[in-house]
């Protein structure tokens, strides 16, 4: 333990105190490295060739993309990290601004999807908010990582029953189902849960349309807006 924040703390002062020695590097081969270091596991190397990246090119179109991969690291140090050098990345993912929110949500649902516990599980589950389902949901989601998207969901519904907002939280598990996972019978559950508990939101109809229309193809669907639009003259 003692090691490896010795090393942390070594890795924040040379990015902090050599970067004139060693900018020279080109800003493509920087990023070759950090993505190679991320792909092999390596994650405190990444998480250093990350930092040059943001430390030294503040102005690349890229930025927004080495903070993003910088995240997603940090979440790979914390989660295989123990609870003492876990809380050091965590304090780094706080100064993200309105991104750690997104990062943290994801990194507790994860957390808590992984205990072996079932008391301890159910415990962090029930410590975060329905909110934090939604981003944890938003992470996977944008990441393609579908079946985790849904989990956390249905989480979501099941510690939060009762919320207001729970539509969204089953609309977006019907569709990801319906449309991404092509799983028509799966979906079709999540959209009556909308139609039947909220039926007055702004996505029953939606629910409803997509229950209708579930499985058809693009064509199939123009031919049938293009008829209503012919009985309507």
């Amino acid at each position: 333990m003692k090691q490896k924040i010795i090393l942390l703390i070594l890795s924040i002062f040379l990015i902090s105190f050599i970067g004139c020695s060693i900018k020279h590097t080109p800003e493509d081969e920087y990023s070759k490295l950090a993505k190679k270091a991320y792909r092999q596991e390596r994650f405190n190397d990444a998480w250093a060739y990350y930092r040059l990246l943001i430390a030294f090119y503040p102005d690349s179109p890229k930025m927004s993309q080495y903070k993003e991969q910088l995240g997603e690291t940090l979440i790979k140090l914390a989660q295989n990290s123990n609870k003492s050098l876990s809380k050091t990345y965590l304090d780094e993912i706080k100064s993200f601004g309105s991104e750690a929110d997104t990062l943290i949500a994801w990194l507790d649902f994860q957390s808590a999807s992984k205990l072996t516990n079932k008391k301890a599980a159910d415990s962090l589950f029930k410590s975060l908010d329905f909110r934090d389902y939604l981003l944890a949901a938003q992470y996977a989601l944008d990441r393609a990582k579908y079946n985790d998207a849904l989990k956390s969901y249905d989480k979501a519904l099941e510690i939060y029953p009762s919320n207001p907002m729970g539509y969204k939280a089953a609309f977006l598990a019907g569709f990801i189902c319906s449309e991404y996972l092509k799983d028509t019978v799966r979906a079709r559950p999540y959209y009556q849960f909308v139609i039947d508990k909220y039926p007055n939101s702004d996505l029953s109809d939606d629910a409803r349309w997509s229950i209708k229309n579930m499985g058809k193809s693009p064509d199939e669907l123009n031919f049938a807006g293009a008829s209503d639009t012919t009985k309507t003259k």
